[in-house]
């Protein structure tokens, strides 16, 4: 998904409209259904949509940062286990927060609680921690 990034960062404006119709909506059905999708696939729509959220313009970022915010913590939520999805699901949240006006992020008692439950469950991880390396 490396390639969304790089065409979102350099071809902002070209590709709203294909990523507005085609891709948000493909993606969103997978992190609308997280009980039934695969795990590699909703990795997958999470670096989709962080990369959507870091590079994208502002109306891609409208259109669903609010909703990706809900589902962002739902998934960390649900994937406890699995550090990899933890990491793309807390940076998404970050990348809405720090997109979203000061003061109108919906999500940020919810994500605060769920940012404090992985470090309770100690399964947050950094450059940092020799255990991320394992």
């Amino acid at each position: 998904m490396e390639s969304a990034g790089v065409l979102v960062h350099v071809y902002r404006k070209q590709v709203s409209e294909c990523f507005t119709q085609h891709l948000l909506p493909y993606f969103g059905m997978t992190l609308a259904n997280i009980a039934e999708a695969r795990d590699y696939n909703v990795q997958n729509a999470l670096c989709f949509l962080c990369d959507v959220f870091s590079f994208g313009g502002e109306d891609i970022f409208n259109l669903a940062s609010s909703k990706a915010a809900e589902k962002f913590t739902e998934v960390i939520i649900n994937y406890l286990s699995d550090r990899s999805i933890i990491q793309s699901a807390a940076f998404g949240l970050g990348e809405i927060a720090l997109r979203t006006p000061k003061g109108q992020f919906a999500q940020l008692e919810k994500s605060l609680k769920v940012s404090w439950s992985i470090l309770l469950n100690g399964l947050a991880s950094s450059d940092c921690d020799p255990g991320a390396r394992q």
